[in-house]
């Protein structure tokens, strides 16, 4: 639902409100909690930190914004940081193919930039990545 709210967010007004970050961390960390007990938060905010650190770098390379980062870090707080990693970089793909079909067919570019709204390809990442678990879940049963 966070990921679904962020996107009709930045969507309409080209951000994602940080309350909508909050309450989803909030959400990730009360459910973290009770599936995992309080042992589980240290966990939580290692996996939060770590992709922290990495939406950081790529936010002062200019390659997120801040909204997208603390998206991440929610996806992380939910999922872990090795599936919210994997969700990442399946979003960075989706973006750069949507990157160059918008600057190609579109023409729509501020300066030398394209713009994305990055919660889409996260959603999207998002998606795939829950449908191959699905699957996984499906087909590979022990």
């Amino acid at each position: 639902m966070v990921l679904l709210f962020s996107v009709l967010a930045d969507l309409k007004t080209d951000r994602i409100p940080n309350a909508l970050t909050a309450a989803g961390m909030a959400a990730a960390v009360i459910v973290g909690t009770a599936r995992d007990g309080p042992s589980g938060l240290p966990h939580i905010l290692m996996d939060v930190l770590l992709m922290f650190i990495i939406t950081f770098l790529l936010f002062a390379f200019k390659a997120l914004r801040g909204g997208d980062g603390k998206l991440m870090c929610v996806t992380a707080a939910f999922l872990g940081f090795k599936a919210s990693l994997i969700i990442l970089f399946t979003a960075m793909i989706i973006a750069s193919a949507a990157g160059i079909i918008k600057k190609f067919f579109c023409g729509r570019v501020t300066g030398k930039y394209t713009y994305i709204h990055f919660s889409v390809p996260v959603a999207a990442a998002a998606a795939l990545y829950a449908a191959y678990i699905f699957l996984q879940e499906v087909f590979c049963y022990e």
